[in-house]
């Protein structure tokens, strides 16, 4: 699709934009019409939006509030506006910083409220126009965007930045993802070789897939390492370079409140009055806390990876998913069906940990519909197949 400069000027029109932005629903007709109205490019990218806008209202919602518009590829990578207001905070701020990799640009967004200028490159110049037209919308004044390489740029510029950030493309030719730095786009290990000035304040946004061990082994042991977890999902994993770098490892939680943990955090463990079952965030799994702090001894473990715990301890929200036991047992589906029954439960979402069979496979055994109150959690100790009955806990 090519953005002209014509096309980025209805995008701006407000016909155009209450047209997409007042009607949720789409149908084929509703394109012929903005086809006639606005050319074939422009009708195909209304209804490319109104595929995207429903998920940008909770992705980005002060993006949807000022109307802006998306590519699918820069929106399916972009940070969601949470991650990025989080992120800003552990940025120092200063004059200036470079954006190697603009994409959509949520996070220059956000960080331009630390920074007086930011200079965002970015090599897909549609893209590019129709970033340079939401931040005229958000009125960001500040962000530069430019048609450039990462590369390229730091090749021919005498600027020295404050604060440098680069989340590569890491999907390979065939649009695979992979966790091989020779085929990032832009390639880090290459950039940080040829211009190791940046590393004195250089941010890397990584895969939440990317094993911490190969961020040590091949971009630096003693790198500073973020785990940012949204709402108890790894969201990205997020580096620092810097002359005061220690090799640090924190997870920042990000709920209702912010909650920074590591190793030496305190857990605030506290009593209950009933067995509890404790399914750890993929964050506090993800940085291996459980096998050095003491919140692997809190509760007993229910498999040997360690992704699933009982006891009768409480931890805050943020450590992950916690809920009441009603009943656990072993064996077959006879003597849990039994137990439902009893308690009177009809409907349970059910999840399986280190468990032969698939959930779906056991809500069709067990005739069992979607709920949130209820949960049959299945896993696999020492060779015993084991299950627990649980409640969601009100806090």
């Amino acid at each position: 699709m090519q953005i002209s400069g014509e096309n980025i000027k209805i995008l701006q029109e407000k016909g155009f934009v209450e047209d997409i932005y007042a009607n949720a629903m789409h149908d084929l007709r509703a394109q012929t019409k903005l086809e006639k109205a606005y050319g074939k490019i422009m009708g195909r990218f209304a209804t490319m939006q109104r595929k995207i806008l429903p998920k940008a209202l909770k992705k980005i919602p002060t993006w949807h509030k000022y109307q802006c518009f998306y590519l699918p590829k820069s929106y399916e990578q972009s940070t969601s506006e949470a991650v990025a207001i989080a992120k800003m905070d552990l940025f120092k701020g200063g004059n200036n910083l470079l954006s190697l990799t603009g994409g959509l640009g949520v996070d220059d967004w956000a960080l331009s409220k630390k920074y007086e200028e930011i200079i965002s490159l970015d090599t897909n110049e549609d893209l590019n126009r129709i970033v340079r037209s939401n931040y005229t919308k958000l009125g960001t004044p500040s962000i530069k965007r430019i048609h450039e390489s990462a590369e390229g740029f730091l090749a021919s510029t005498d600027i020295s930045f404050d604060t440098y950030y680069i989340d590569p493309d890491r999907r390979d030719a065939k649009g695979t993802k992979g966790l091989d730095a020779a085929v990032f786009s832009p390639n880090i290990l290459t950039i940080l070789e040829n211009h190791p000035e940046i590393k004195k304040d250089l941010w890397i946004k990584l895969s939440p897939a990317t094993d911490l061990t190969w961020i040590r082994e091949n971009i630096h042991p003693e790198i500073d390492i973020y785990i940012m977890d949204y709402q108890q999902e790894v969201k990205e994993v997020l580096c620092h370079f810097s002359h005061s770098q220690k090799g640090l490892l924190e997870i920042i939680s990000i709920q209702t409140e912010i909650h920074r943990i590591n190793k030496d955090t305190d857990a605030l463990i506290t009593p209950s009055q009933y067995d509890v079952l404790w399914e750890p965030s993929s964050s506090v799994i993800k940085s291996d806390f459980l096998h050095f702090t003491k919140l692997g001894s809190t509760l007993s473990p229910c498999n040997e990876n360690k992704t699933l715990f009982y006891g009768a301890s409480l931890l805050p929200q943020w450590y992950g998913k916690f809920w009441k036991i009603l009943k656990k047992g072993k064996g077959g589906m006879k003597q849990l069906k039994k137990e439902l029954t009893k308690l009177g439960i009809l409907n349970a979402s059910v999840t399986c940990k280190t468990y032969p069979l698939k959930p779906a496979e056991i809500m069709k055994k067990l005739k069992l519909k979607e709920s949130s109150k209820h949960q049959i959690y299945f896993t696999t100790h020492q060779g015993i197949k084991e299950w627990f009955i649980v409640e969601r806990i009100k806090r």
